[in-house]
């Protein structure tokens, strides 16, 4: 929410100090950053804070002090180097904490695991600071070189370390910083005002160690940036980073009956919390209470970096009192779509079941966001047409596909990430569409999709091992946009200790299922079975319900597991999954309707995803230590796994349809055995399947599926293969898991055709999603929460909301001549004609501003404009020639009036030129009117214009505050585009919600010109 409104003046009870003062509350060893000293002499390494050979615990950052100011370009170079053996970095970042003093700040993790801080454990690190003899010494701020340098060779702590692996620099529990009245310290708890202008620090009677009051505090409004409060707490030392620690710290607000509320706050670490000179920031969200008075909070059970927590509450060490409203004032309550969005997620609409889709909230403004566009390829007739005994394999990573009108293969067209515009698909009868690479296999059709044969993006099955096959190419390929199966992994000293993993999907973390452990022992032959590779997993099931796949089975109980050296190889655990919430009924991409609680369920992944790839079976090792010395004889390696299922999209603007012979695959790839001994013996453990892959099918006609056989579309897991031996239980690879089929049509019960009587489930294996468009013609945006100046004990019906330009019925801005150029609001000054001055009005020297008398409005209601000349920015003012027909549109940058003078200066924006060229232009006889503006609709270049056939609608909605003060979703009014209207007695938040609709003939056009847009909003608050 941006400002166009100055904050009344902050009476600031203690010092106020610069933004000097407040450099950087972080520090390390070595006390507080450097001082500046004169740029004369060489220039100096003063101080290192770790010693060569010291221990140095996980969290505890490092002082660099230097003879004068150091050049903030060395942060990130090679000036500087914290390296451990290897040649890794440290994790963290050097840091500048005072002109003179760099800090590495180890990096902080939230759960506080010891595995997570930028020191690992027990490492020997070496801290290097580059002087005058190396290539890129550190450098003085003045261009001065380092003279003499230092490497420093030390070691991270560890649990055994005496006083533990963490620095805890203060004993007991973390307590405030509270300056005593009088002193002079910078780094203690205070007030920011702001962009942070002002502090103004929490202090203590040093006679009674009372808390003074902060008086006459902003009061956090929306409309001024410079009323809004943040308390910076600083604390004595490290504390614990996770949340459930500082949602410990809190504010309170008096209420007049004496009792104290809490307020909601968001809590942001300012600094790194693992680190000294600890800051957290308590930012209220909302409106604060006018004339009261507020305390900060720190509860009970508060802890520092090790665990010492507070062991009573404390709240009297910081008090502060708020002013007074401004009385006769208006709130500006403008948004300008430059911050982050409001609420931007997809509605169905309850009357029609139509999707409406999240608009487009970014970059300073909030755009219609279209439908289903496609181009229908080059020339926008590409029609591929795969013919009978045709087998085409499309590379998703910049391959040629041949197409054109009806089938011909005129034209190539390259597939750009795996996306492919097509006007027309058809599969014919006997016809084969497949497809590999990295990415998914994606085709939009401008027209239709017909699939009469056959399409497979299935994964590959793991081949069996062959004398002279390298081992990474036994392992199953994965589908486009899916990972491979795992391969025996051996090291130059033999097996590895497991079979290798599956990969992930492209693009994505992790891996697929996991490696069996490789088996040793010297016992017979018939026995020497590795644990099975585990299965790729990509859903959990059929859509909605958990499904439980076969697992791999353990190696042969009679020998040892080469990882643990225990009796019965450990089998490899199927891979994880990519849902991860434990939800199992939004295990899909996309939205879907409930129909019962009528709401949105959002699926949990952004995006399809392939499968992923089994896992390798363990190897066999024949002899009784592990690892052995390499022996052709005594090794024999396991199975591969199986690729994941790979990922198909299809999308067509009309219509989806399936012949009696079709067929649709996304399978997994099956795991293959372990390495033959004999013809009917496989040593080693067996390969896991790979998982299924994505099928997602969406129309915005319908899908028919009405010739369609049973369960012709499939995203079936593959097998894993079975142990090699007399028992084939034994060694047993995994299966992988089902992958994702989706349909996506607005209305399943028209638009989704089956055979009477027939479920959709009964066409997919899994059970498919079915769910809303992705794409619609409807858009819409929904604001946070917006506080009115209203307090939370105050009485109601003291705010009015004004908002004009709008239908107050429809909420569609007002177009009278319904040719696309909106209506201008009532003119508040003019028609007068422009003059050359000095006489009212007139074009001032600088050719962009408009100098006009605003003495007519005085006195009226419109008169608060002049009293807040900012609340005209954002308007128009019109210049016409005598006759008005034509005219010049200026909107205003900038306002000032002078209530002596009478002048009201408007600046205009440089977007239609300068003034004095528009006044040239229209001739000898030229008026100017101004007009203000609540909302700038735009279409592509097009001020106050919007196409009649696109639709654009504004209505708000107020409540009233819930318990914490913040707004109480149960209490909202019913949505109106009259603000008038709305019971206000309550009020004390607004939020406004913004629907497009835009024409089809518009976006088969496919321009974002012609999409509707808002540049901004805005809403007047009159207290």
């Amino acid at each position: 929410m941006s400002t166009h409104q100055t904050a009344h003046n902050f009476a600031r009870a203690s010092v106020v100090v610069s933004l000097s003062l407040l450099w950087s509350c972080s520090g390390g060893s070595g006390g507080g950053g450097g001082t500046v000293n004169p740029a004369s002499g060489p220039f100096e390494l003063v101080s290192v804070g770790v010693s060569d050979g010291a221990t140095w615990e996980l969290n505890r950052s490092i002082r660099l002090e230097f003879s004068r100011a150091v050049d903030p370009a060395v942060l990130g170079s090679s000036s500087l180097s914290l390296l451990d053996a290897s040649g890794l970095p440290a994790g963290g970042a050097f840091v500048l904490d005072g002109p003179s003093s760099i800090v590495f700040e180890p990096s902080c993790p939230v759960d506080l695991d010891l595995d997570g801080f930028g020191f690992a454990q027990a490492t020997d690190y070496v801290l290097t600071i580059a002087d005058v003899d190396d290539p890129a010494p550190v450098l003085a701020a003045d261009g001065a070189e380092l003279q003499e340098g230092a490497v420093v060779s030390f070691r991270s702590a560890d649990q055994s370390t005496p006083g533990g692996p963490l620095w805890d620099p203060v004993p007991g529990a973390p307590r405030p910083i509270v300056r005593q009245v009088g002193s002079n310290e910078a780094d203690a708890s205070r007030l920011l005002i702001g962009a942070q202008e002002f502090a103004a620090f929490f202090e203590l009677d040093p006679n009674t160690q009372d808390p003074v009051p902060v008086e006459d505090l902003p009061l956090n409004l929306p409309s001024s940036y410079q009323s809004t409060v943040c308390v910076a707490l600083v604390f004595d030392q490290p504390i614990a980073p996770s949340a459930e620690n500082l949602v410990r710290l809190g504010l309170e607000v008096q209420l007049p009956n004496g009792t104290w509320q809490q307020i909601d706050v968001e809590r942001v670490p300012f600094s790194n919390l693992c680190s000294e000179g600890v800051r957290i920031d308590l930012k209220p969200r909302f409106v604060l209470p006018a004339e009261s008075l507020l305390r900060v909070v720190v509860d009970s059970d508060f802890e520092d970096i090790v665990g010492e927590a507070t062991t009573a509450r404390r709240d009297d060490f910081a008090l502060m009192r708020t002013g007074a409203y401004p009385s006769g004032w208006t709130f500006d309550l403008f948004e300008d779509f430059d911050q982050d969005p409001g609420v931007t997620g997809a509605q169905v609409d309850p009357a029609t079941g139509e999707l409406i889709q999240p608009a487009d909230w970014s970059d300073g403004r909030l755009r219609a966001t279209a439908g289903f566009v496609s181009s229908g390829g080059p020339g926008g007739t590409f029609d591929l047409h795969v013919l009978p005994g045709q087998v085409l394999d499309i590379d998703t990573d910049g391959g040629l596909v041949l197409g054109g009108p009806d089938g011909a293969q005129s034209t190539s067209q390259a597939v750009d990430g795996g996306v492919l515009e097509v006007r027309d698909l058809v599969v014919h009868l006997g016809g084969l569409l497949k497809a590999h690479g990295p990415h998914p296999l994606v085709v939009r059709a401008s027209r239709d999709i017909t699939i009469l044969g056959r399409v497979d993006v299935s994964g590959r099955n793991a081949l069996p091992h062959t004398s002279g096959v390298p081992l990474e190419d036994l392992a199953g390929l994965g589908g486009p946009g899916a990972g491979r199966g795992g391969v025996p992994e051996p090291t130059i000293d033999g097996s590895n200790a497991r079979g290798g993993a599956g990969a992930p999907p492209m693009g994505m973390d992790g891996q697929g299922g996991f490696g069996g452990e490789s088996a040793y022992g010297p016992q017979s032959i018939s026995w020497m079975f590795g644990g099975g590779g585990g299965g790729g997993c990509l859903a959990a099931g059929a859509a909605g319900s958990p499904l439980p796949m076969p697992s791999a089975s353990a190696g042969h109980p009679l020998v040892y597991g080469a990882e643990d050296g225990l009796l019965g190889p450990q089998a490899g655990l199927i891979g994880p999954s990519p849902f991860s919430d434990g939800d199992f009924q939004n295990d899909f991409c996309g939205r879907r309707f409930d129909p019962v609680l009528g709401t949105v369920v959002e699926g949990e992944l952004l995006t399809a995803l392939g499968g992923c790839g089994g896992g390798a079976g363990g190897d066999s090792v024949i002899s009784t230590i592990f690892p052995s010395p390499i022996s052709p004889t005594n090794e024999y390696r396991g199975g591969a796994g199986g690729g994941g299922g790979g990922v198909l999209v299809l999308i067509a603007r009309n219509d989806i349809r399936f012949g009696s012979n079709a067929r649709m695959f996304a399978n997994g790839g099956n795991g293959a055995k372990g390495q033959a001994f004999s013809a009917n013996l496989n040593l080693g453990g067996s390969g896991g399947g790979g998982s299924g892959g994505w099928i997602q099918l969406e129309a915005g006609g319908q899908i028919d599926l009405r010739l369609l056989g049973f369960e012709a579309i499939e995203a079936r897991g593959g097998l894993g293969a079975l142990g090699g031996g007399d028992d084939p239980q034994i060694g047993r690879g995994g299966d992988g898991s089902p992958g994702v089929v989706q349909v996506h049509v607005a209305d399943p019960s028209t638009d989704l055709l089956l055979p009477f009587g027939a479920k959709i489930g009964s066409r997919c294996d899994p059970n498919p999603w079915t769910l809303a468009p992705n794409q619609s013609n409807r858009s819409r945006a929904l604001s946070d929460w917006i506080s009115l100046p209203v307090g939370p004990t105050e009485v109601g019906g003291l705010v009015d909301l004004v908002f004009a330009g709008i239908d107050p019925v429809t909420g569609r801005p007002i177009d009278t001549n319904g040719d696309g150029k909106l209506d201008d609001l009532a003119a508040l000054l003019g028609p007068t004609l422009v003059g050359d001055g000095p006489e009212l009005p007139f074009v001032s020297a600088d050719d962009y501003t408009l100098v006009v008398d605003g003495s007519p409005i005085e006195g009226t209601e419109d008169g608060r404009l002049l009293d807040q000349p900012e609340l005209l920015v954002g308007g128009v003012f019109v210049l016409s020639n005598l006759g008005g027909t034509q005219t010049r549109r200026h909107t205003v940058a900038a306002a000032t009036y002078d209530a002596t003078t009478k002048q009201l200066r408007l600046t205009a924006t440089s977007t239609a030129g300068s003034v004095e060229d528009s006044v040239a232009a229209l001739g000898n006889w030229v008026e100017f009117t101004l007009h203000p503006r609540h909302m700038l609709v735009t279409t592509g270049p097009k001020r106050d214009w919007l196409d009649p056939r696109n639709e654009l609608s504004v209505r708000f909605q107020v409540t009233d505050s819930n318990a914490m003060l913040g707004p109480d979703e149960a209490a909202a009014s019913v949505w109106t585009s009259d603000p008038s209207s709305l019971d206000i007695q309550n009020a004390r938040f607004v939020r406004f919600e913004v629907r497009f609709r835009v024409a089809e003939e518009v976006v088969a056009l496919d321009s974002a010109d012609l999409l509707p847009s808002l540049d901004f909003l805005r809403i007047f608050a009159v207290r």
